[in-house]
């Protein structure tokens, strides 16, 4: 999960607008990745057989979850769990996209069906960034949450 920094010096070089775009194109058709550190990462590992509603913004979702600090973090314990519903056997109700919950949950559980089940790798940017939270997820941690979409209203 960890990507390449370009290096120092390309930022510094004056290039010619054709060069740059030739630059671009090559990033593009090659893969290229000219960033650094974990990227925000959703998978689905479990589909439901049929799914009649998706989730949207704006929509009421119960959702249960393990978070733990993610094994390619710069910071914190890695592996280490920090919450669960599941230990407590409670889901977590919330409205999606309207920033009731971490900037990579909004992301990463719209259009999901009840039933689905994902994995979403949160970058600290878009979870709990430089401060952290609490005593269990320190600051710049990168998040692994396992997660189950449970109810969508």
């Amino acid at each position: 999960r960890q990507q390449w920094q370009a290096c120092a010096w390309l930022k510094s070089v004056s290039f010619p607008i054709s060069a740059m775009r030739t630059l671009a194109i090559a990033a593009g058709v090659f893969g290229l990745i000219l960033k650094s550190g974990p990227s925000f990462d959703v998978r689905t590992t479990v589909e439901p057989a049929s799914c009649s509603v998706r989730s949207r913004k704006g929509d009421k979702l119960s959702m249960h979850y393990v978070g733990t600090i993610d094994m390619a973090s710069v910071a914190g314990v890695k592996g280490s769990k920090f919450d669960s519903s599941r230990d407590r056997n409670e889901p977590l109700s919330f409205t999606v996209g309207v920033g009731q919950v971490i900037p990579g949950w909004d992301q990463g559980l719209l259009n999901m069906c009840v039933g689905e089940q994902r994995s979403l790798v949160i970058p600290p940017e878009l979870a709990y960034g430089d401060q952290g939270a609490g005593d269990d997820i320190p600051g710049g941690a990168t998040l692994h949450f396992d997660v189950e979409c449970v109810g969508i209203n």
